[in-house]
């Protein structure tokens, strides 16, 4: 996403070596939070669910400590409601396609607008985004009640209010602060940011580009989400994932995230189906764990190797039960190159912003805006 881009240029000083121990924190936060959240799913008799408690858990904890310091129990109060409701909202609508469609819509493009106001906006609007995908196109949403989401919900909150009390604990030992510093007194000497909802209300209008890209995004995933809810055919679901993560503000951003993941995934999937010839499944499941391990530490310098990582796992687990490894890469690597063509296409041709780029300015921003800008 654009966060990641950003995040990838840290300012001179000290901003720079403190990237990689939050990175850190997090991959090692991670598995043990979302353990702890299928455990809890498994106290209330939901432990082939978990999944939907576990992602609750990680995406709260996750939002703790990446929040500052001062705004950490503020940060993980508002993406774990946020999630919740995800969850819910998923289950009460992946039963009609219309519905589950329009929600898409809505998560995808107010989860975009939001992440105008900010670093940390633009990463909530994207955990909540997929709050909403992953439970309503993994089976979790259509496979339970909205009464078992809500108690899976909440079984989520509470294993992540007890990883966020174990983290502080800790820190408190160490004599570490817990979160993120939010830049103290350099903030101070600079003006004012405008609020969040001011930021918001600029992005609202069809002249803003951030406008257009969330339209874009969001009409895209919702009929994808729509068409998967009316056929529940997987490949689409894998489509729809690679639509989320290629479709960029911008042609050049897309074609750049189109061509790491399509051929990140081929590397995976090439690799696995050859090495599923002569190793038995579970040796191959094995390795498929650790090609992720790899590809989470190198998310930030290659997402290459990133979705190679995954995309081995991935074919792995789907191709051991019936030892069709080849299959399950070729469709893998079939449904990416299918997915990544459309994101192309719909940023080309969705109000695409050379049409208001190759304006003149006044008629795009009306006769009062300066002509120079």
């Amino acid at each position: 996403m654009t966060t990641a881009a950003a995040s990838a240029e840290p300012s001179p000083g000290e901003a720079q070596p403190e990237k990689a121990p939050l990175q850190w924190r997090l991959l090692a936060i991670a598995i043990p939070v979302m353990a702890l959240g299928f455990g809890g799913a498994a106290l209330i008799g939901e432990a082939k669910n978990g999944l939907g408690a576990a992602l609750i858990a990680m995406f709260t904890v996750i939002a703790a400590v990446a929040s500052p310091r001062e705004k950490l129990w503020r940060g993980a109060a508002i993406v774990g409601a946020s999630t919740f409701a995800m969850l819910l909202l998923a289950t009460a609508t992946i039963q009609t396609p219309v519905l589950a469609g329009l929600s898409m819509f809505l998560v995808a493009f107010l989860g975009t607008i939001i992440g105008t106001a900010g670093q940390a906006l633009s990463v909530a609007g994207i955990l909540v985004s997929m709050a909403y995908l992953i439970p309503a196109a993994t089976g979790i949403a259509r496979s339970i009640s909205v009464a078992k989401a809500a108690e899976l919900g909440l079984a989520g909150l509470v294993a992540a209010a007890i990883a966020i009390g174990v983290i502080l604990a800790i820190t408190a030992i160490k004599g570490e602060p817990a979160g993120e510093s939010d830049g103290g007194d350099a903030q101070e000497s600079q003006a004012p940011a405008p609020s969040v909802r001011e930021q918001v209300r600029a992005a609202m209008t069809f002249r803003d580009s951030t406008f257009r890209y969330a339209l874009r995004r969001g009409i895209a995933l919702g009929i994808a989400m729509g068409v998967y809810a009316a056929t529940e055919n997987h490949d689409v679901f894998w489509i729809m994932l690679t639509i989320f993560i290629v479709l960029q503000p911008d042609p050049a951003s897309s074609w750049h995230k189109a061509l790491s993941r399509s051929a990140g995934v081929m590397i995976g999937a090439v690799l696995v189906a050859g090495l599923g010839q002569f190793l038995p499944a579970e040796a191959v499941i094995g390795l498929g764990v650790l090609t992720l391990c790899a590809g989470l530490v190198w998310m930030q310098r290659s997402y290459t190797v990133f979705a190679a990582g995954i995309s081995f796992l991935v074919v792995a687990i789907f191709g051991a039960s019936q030892n069709q490894f080849v299959n399950w890469a070729a469709l893998r690597i079939v449904d990416t190159l299918i997915g990544a063509a459309i994101a192309l296409l719909v940023g080309y041709i969705l109000f695409p912003d050379r049409w208001w780029d190759g304006k003149p300015e006044a008629a795009v921003s009306g006769p009062d805006s300066p002509s120079g800008s």
